[in-house]
């Protein structure tokens, strides 16, 4: 059998990292209401933190290149 990742909705994703950071619940209880695993939910907090703050690899080659 095969572990192909799972494909998730933006919508979902978008959802799931409000929930845990507007709405102060925890990934590990975002991931156990939800349904998923808990470092997915992590992994996307994580990155929409790094967008919310601007430091994402974009935003890091970009300031690079001016």
């Amino acid at each position: 059998m095969s572990n192909k990742p799972r494909k998730y909705s933006p919508e979902l994703r978008a959802e799931v990292v409000a929930y845990v950071l507007d709405a102060d619940h925890t990934p590990a209880q975002a991931a156990r209401d939800f349904g998923l695993v808990a470092e997915t939910v992590r992994n996307w907090v994580k990155a929409e933190k790094e967008q919310r703050l601007g430091n994402t690899e974009e935003t890091r080659e970009a300031g690079g290149r001016a």
